[in-house]
C-alpha cells in the first residue's frame, strides 16, 4: 500500500499574515483621511480668521460673534415704538386702515385744487399770449403766411412751405427772405431756444440730395437755420428738425391738401413759467 502524504505543517496560520496586511492597509487609510480633514479645517479656520479680522469692528466684535441669550432676549422684546424704526425703514405706511388716511385724502384735495388753479391762470396766460404773437405779427404783414397756435412746449408758427420753398427743393426762394426777417425781429425779442420743423407731403422722392421726404424736410429746416446763423443769430438757440411726411395737417388726396402739408414750423420753447415773461418781452413792457 502507498504512505499517505503528511499534511504540511503550520498551514492554517498563514490567514494571519493576509489580515495582519489588511489591518496595516485599513489604518493607513484612516490616517490618511485623519490628516486630510486636519488639513481642511485649518483651512476653514484661516479662511474665517480672515473674514473675521477684516469686519471686526471698533470694540473688537465681529459679526461671526454669536449673540449671548440676555441679547437675543432683549432684542424680541423690543417693540417697534421703543425702537427707531423711521431710520431702518423710512417708507409711509401702507396700510389702507391708517387712521391718518382721512388727513391725507384732505390735504391731497387742497393740492389737486391748487393744481387746478394753476393750470386755469397758465391757460389764460397762454390764450394772451396767442394774442400778443397773433397782434405782432399781423403787424408784419404776416397774418394771412403764419398760423399761431399755443402747444405744450411753448408757441408754435406754421408757416406754409411754397412761401420759402418750391416744390421738391430746399433752396430758400429769394423773396421769402423778407419774412425769414421779419420773423427774425420776433425771435430777437427773447433768449429762448426756437426749433424749426420741416414737413412734407406724401409724393415719394428719391433722388440723389433727397433719397427720401426725410432728407428733403430735414434739408429745408437746416437751410432756415443756416440763414438765421448766417444773419448772426446765436446758433446754439436754433436746432433743425424733420418730421417728413409723417404728421400732416391736410389730406394728402388733393394738391391743396399736400401744399398744406408741405410746410415749415417754428417752435419757440417755452415753458409754462416763462409764458408770462415772453409775453411782456414781444408786447415791450
Amino acid at each position: 500500500m502507498r504512505r499517505k502524504k503528511k499534511p504540511a505543517e503550520g498551514g492554517g496560520s498563514t490567514w494571519i499574515v493576509t489580515f495582519s496586511d489588511l489591518m496595516t492597509l485599513l489604518l493607513c487609510f484612516f490616517i490618511m483621511l485623519f490628516a486630510m480633514s486636519s488639513i481642511e479645517d485649518e483651512k476653514y479656520q484661516i479662511i474665517i480668521n480672515s473674514i473675521q479680522n477684516a469686519l471686526v469692528g471698533s470694540n473688537g466684535e465681529t459679526i461671526f460673534d454669536n449673540p449671548s441669550v440676555e441679547d437675543k432676549d432683549l432684542l424680541n422684546e423690543i417693540s417697534p415704538e421703543e425702537g427707531n424704526t423711521d431710520a431702518e425703514f423710512p417708507f409711509p405706511s401702507q396700510n389702507p386702515n391708517k387712521n391718518e388716511s382721512e388727513g391725507d385724502e384732505v390735504v391731497d384735495g387742497e393740492i389737486e385744487l391748487e393744481v387746478e388753479k394753476d393750470e386755469t391762470e397758465i391757460d389764460e396766460e397762454m390764450k394772451e399770449l396767442h394774442g400778443i404773437v397773433v397782434g405782432y405779427l399781423t403787424g408784419q404783414g404776416l397774418e394771412s403766411d403764419v398760423k399761431v397756435e399755443i402747444v405744450e412746449e411753448g408757441i408754435l408758427l406754421d408757416i406754409k412751405e411754397t412761401i420759402f420753398f418750391d416744390m421738391g427743393k430746399a433752396e430758400i426762394k429769394p423773396q421769402s427772405l423778407s419774412t425769414l426777417d421779419r420773423l427774425g425781429t420776433l425771435f430777437d425779442k427773447f433768449d429762448n431756444a426756437v426749433r424749426i420743423i420741416g414737413h412734407t407731403d406724401n409724393v415719394p422722392i428719391n433722388t440723389n440730395n433727397f433719397p427720401s421726404n426725410w432728407e428733403l424736410a430735414a434739408a429745408r429746416s437746416c437751410a432756415v437755420v443756416r440763414y438765421y446763423t448766417i444773419k448772426g443769430a446765436n446758433p446754439t438757440r436754433f436746432t433743425c428738425t424733420s418730421y417728413g411726411e409723417y404728421y400732416p395737417i391736410a389730406s394728402n388726396d388733393t394738391e391743396e391738401g399736400r401744399a398744406e402739408n408741405r410746410r415749415v414750423n417754428f417752435l419757440i420753447e417755452a415753458s409754462p413759467e416763462e409764458i408770462k415773461k415772453l409775453a411782456d418781452v414781444i408786447v415791450g413792457e
